[in-house]
């Protein structure tokens, strides 16, 4: 009961912004014909909707969490039987490698977690643990959001690059792979660097591809894209202020 009720206050305060553009609509459709207790079935069956879309927003979240720690769970028994492998095997040259390489796997996932906007952390973090992200995203030392603006601007720019590169690929027949972008501070901003593989095919796509389009949603959130030397199929960088 205590978690219904919950529900039903988010759903309501969601909803409180709507109520006098519903009522204007409904009051335009039916004219004089319009009652109170209409209004009034009208908002209820409105808030049962907003309610049933946050259930299922939820339930979501909720299957994609749990997937996320299955997902963990199964690296780290994989981790877990490398080690023992080369432990049996006595193979330690090759263990201090593999401690290496796992510790830096876990110092991302902190960088990531840290970066000061939750939204953006877990977006990176649930894309890359079920591997629904075509960006291998790397985390400068020191990066830090400024506030919850500039967070919303840099997560809706990684997912406009995100969605650009997925439109090129989808122009190809080569395997999709990862577009390297690293997230560092710059002069009390952030800069992305994005990295292209270099395949003949995709830098041909890349040269053709809508980057005015992506310069432009870019820039509507008061950020900047650069191109490195020219070379459209190279790289380039984009500053979020």
């Amino acid at each position: 009961m205590v978690a219904m009720a919950e529900k039903l206050k988010k759903a309501f305060r969601a909803f409180i912004p709507y109520v006098p553009a519903v009522v204007c609509f409904v009051a335009s459709l039916f004219g004089e014909k319009v009652t109170a207790a209409f209004l009034v079935t009208t908002g209820v069956v409105c808030l049962t909707a907003v309610v049933c879309v946050q259930q299922r927003r939820e339930t979501r979240d909720q299957d994609d969490w749990i997937a996320c720690l299955n997902v963990k769970r199964h690296d780290w028994l994989n981790h877990i039987q490398v080690i023992k492998g080369y432990l049996t095997l006595k193979k330690h040259d090759r263990l201090q490698p593999y401690l290496e390489h796992i510790m830096s796997e876990i110092e991302q996932e902190s960088k990531i977690c840290h970066l000061g906007y939750s939204p953006l952390s877990r977006y990176l973090l649930t894309r890359q643990l079920l591997n629904d992200s075509i960006l291998h995203v790397h985390i400068v030392e020191g990066l830090k959001i400024a506030n919850d603006g500039q967070g919303e601007r840099l997560m809706k720019t990684i997912q406009e690059v995100e969605s650009f590169v997925r439109n090129v690929y989808a122009k190809i027949p080569e395997p999709q792979a990862k577009i390297e972008m690293t997230l560092a501070p710059f002069e009390g901003g952030i800069m992305l660097y994005i990295d292209f593989p270099d395949h003949f095919r995709l830098r041909r796509a890349l040269r053709e591809a809508d980057w005015t389009g992506l310069r432009n949603k870019v820039s509507s959130r008061n950020g900047e894209v650069f191109f490195h030397k020219g070379d459209l199929a190279a790289a380039c960088s984009v500053r979020i202020v």
